[in-house]
């Protein structure tokens, strides 16, 4: 495996005042939006052939893709964001 792209999305945020409240969906990161600009960049080389794993992050998929040792291991994790 050459790429293994594992994402979560941000789903809460903590307040000043130490409440976690859920985040609206136009404050969250895209992994979509990340993956897409990273294929883009690989796209500008035509005659290499690239093998990638694209997964929601978890302990079964975290697991999977070092099992397959990529030369590449992209982590896109952002449980919560302060502000």
């Amino acid at each position: 495996m050459d790429i293994a792209f594992l994402h979560s999305d941000a789903i809460v945020q903590k307040k000043e005042n130490n409440d976690i409240v859920a985040l609206k969906w136009e404050m969250t990161l895209s992994p979509e939006t990340m993956f897409e600009q990273m294929i883009g960049e690989l796209e500008i080389k035509p005659q290499k052939e690239f093998r990638i794993l694209k997964s929601h992050l978890n302990h079964n998929t975290m697991s999977r893709a070092l099992v397959k040792k990529p030369k590449i291991l992209v982590i896109n994790c952002h449980g919560g964001v302060e502000y």
